[in-house]
């Protein structure tokens, strides 16, 4: 095994165990959500962007490690490249890392969409509270207007 092999091995494996990371980071941030957690949910929102970062930092050099090889900078290269090597374990890693990644685009996809719909709560409560105290009232041309009945504070 030359030293490119070596390097794209090796970032493979790195970037395997980080989306490893990464899918359990996205379950604490599911479950940090649905309990309404704040803590968990600031510490896991934490984690996985470190995760992300180190994630993408392997990811250049791997992609780095490819165009030195003469390759274009992309994933299909990867994927051209192991076909080459013929190294099967090295493909069904590739593959178990492709379809991992899948898995936690998904999970991302779903928190996001869980914090959209806990925002949009969050928001109707608040516009609840505020209508309670506010008046309703009709200008000079019948039109309403609302008032609060709360004193504003310019600071």
């Amino acid at each position: 095994m030359n030293s490119a092999s070596a390097t794209l091995t090796q970032c493979l494996e790195q970037e395997l165990r980080l989306t490893g990371q990464l899918l359990a980071t996205l379950g604490q941030e599911e479950a940090a959500l649905l309990d309404r957690d704040l803590a968990s949910l600031q510490s896991s929102s934490q984690r996985k962007g470190e995760l992300v970062t180190q994630f993408f930092e392997v990811r250049q050099r791997r992609l780095a490690c490819l165009a030195q090889q003469g390759l274009p900078a992309d994933d299909r290269s990867m994927a051209l490249w192991l076909q080459q090597q013929g190294e099967t374990s090295a493909q069904a890693a590739w593959e178990r890392l492709l379809s991992q990644l899948t898995v936690a685009k998904e999970l991302n996809r779903t928190n996001g969409l869980l914090i959209h719909q806990l925002a949009s709560r969050n928001q109707s409560a608040l516009q609840a509270l505020q209508s309670r105290n506010s008046v309703n009232l009709y200008g000079p041309r019948g039109a309403s207007s609302t008032h609060s009945t709360f004193n504003t504070v310019v600071g």
